[in-house]
C-alpha cells in the first residue's frame, strides 16, 4: 500500500494547489460551455442560398413596373416576390417607372408582399390572344418611360428619412433605363457607394450590355442574380461564409486549445531526485 511521504514545508504548496483547484474548476466550466455552444451550432441551420440582401441589413426592395416589362419578366416578377414573400425577413418596397412611389415602409413584414404576386399572374387567355395581367394599383400613374435613378434615389431618401441602421437595396429591373437618365442613374450610383448602401440587383431577363453596363457601375459582376420563371429551381449559389459553418469551427478549435491547455495544468508533479 502507498502512503505519501511527509514534507516538513508541505504547507508552502497550499497556495499553489488553490491555484490549481481553482483553474481546473474554471477549464471544467469553459469545456462545459464549449459543448454547449457547439451543440448549439451544429443544430442550427445554415443558409444554403446566397440571400437577396446581406444578412442584419433594414432592405428596402426597388421593383420595375416600367413599359418596358413584358409577360416573360412579369412572371419573374411573380417568382421574385414570391421568394421574398417566403424569407421571413422585413422590407420596404418602392415601385417605379418614370416615377417612384413608396408602396411599403421600411420594417414591413415579408409576408405583406404576397398580395402584390398576383398581379404578375396572368389570367387565361382565349384562344389566339395574349396572356392577360390585372391591372396593379400603379398602372394609372406610370408612364411608358423608365428612370431607374427616380427609384434608388426614393430608396436613399427613405433611408434617410427612417435612419435606417445597415440598410441595403435590392433593385428587381429588366435594367433597360432610358437613355435621358443614364447620367442621373451615375450621379445616383456614385451616391450609394459614397453611403456605403449595398446595392444588389435581380435581373428580369436585362439584355447582356444593359447587365454589363451595370456590372461595371457597381464594380462587381456577382451583385447582379438572375430571376427565374415559374417552375424553375431557384439557384443554388453558395459563398463561403454561408456555406462553410465558421463559427462551428472556431469553437472546435477553442475547445482543442482549452483541452491542450488541461492536459498541460494538470500534469503531475514529479520530483528527481540525486543518487549518492
Amino acid at each position: 500500500m502507498r502512503r505519501g511521504i511527509p514534507l516538513a514545508d508541505a504547507m508552502s504548496f497550499g497556495v499553489a494547489a488553490r491555484r490549481t483547484a481553482i483553474t481546473r474548476a474554471a477549464g471544467v466550466t469553459l469545456l462545459i460551455g464549449l459543448v454547449a455552444l457547439g451543440v448549439q451550432l451544429a443544430r442550427a441551420p445554415v443558409e444554403r442560398h446566397n440571400p437577396f440582401l446581406p444578412g442584419g441589413t433594414s432592405g428596402v426592395v426597388v421593383l420595375d413596373l416600367s413599359a418596358s416589362i413584358s409577360s416573360d419578366t412579369f412572371d419573374r416578377i411573380q417568382t421574385t416576390l414570391s421568394d421574398l414573400a417566403g424569407s421571413k425577413r422585413r422590407f420596404g418596397l418602392i415601385v417605379f417607372s418614370d416615377v417612384a412611389y413608396e408602396a411599403f415602409p421600411p420594417g414591413t413584414p415579408a409576408s405583406e408582399l404576397k398580395p402584390l404576386v398576383r398581379y404578375f399572374i396572368a389570367r387565361s387567355p382565349g384562344p389566339g390572344q395574349p396572356p392577360a395581367y390585372p391591372a396593379n394599383p400603379w398602372t394609372n400613374d406610370f408612364s411608358s418611360g423608365t428612370k431607374i435613378s427616380a427609384g434608388l434615389g426614393l430608396a436613399r431618401a427613405v433611408i434617410a428619412r427612417d435612419r435606417l441602421r445597415n440598410p441595403s437595396v435590392l433593385l428587381i429591373s429588366d435594367l433597360s433605363d432610358d437613355t435621358a437618365d443614364l447620367a442621373p442613374l451615375g450621379r445616383e450610383l456614385v451616391t450609394y457607394l459614397q453611403n456605403r448602401i449595398p446595392l444588389r440587383i435581380v435581373g428580369l431577363n436585362p439584355l447582356p450590355a444593359d447587365r454589363q453596363f451595370f456590372a461595371s457601375l457597381l464594380g462587381s459582376p456577382s451583385a447582379i442574380r438572375n430571376s427565374r420563371l415559374p417552375g424553375q429551381a431557384t439557384p443554388q449559389r453558395q459563398s463561403f461564409s454561408a456555406g462553410f459553418p465558421v463559427a462551428l469551427a472556431l469553437t472546435a478549435l477553442a475547445l482543442v486549445a482549452v483541452l491542450a491547455a488541461a492536459l498541460v495544468w494538470s500534469a503531475r508533479l514529479e520530483l528527481e531526485g540525486r543518487r549518492a
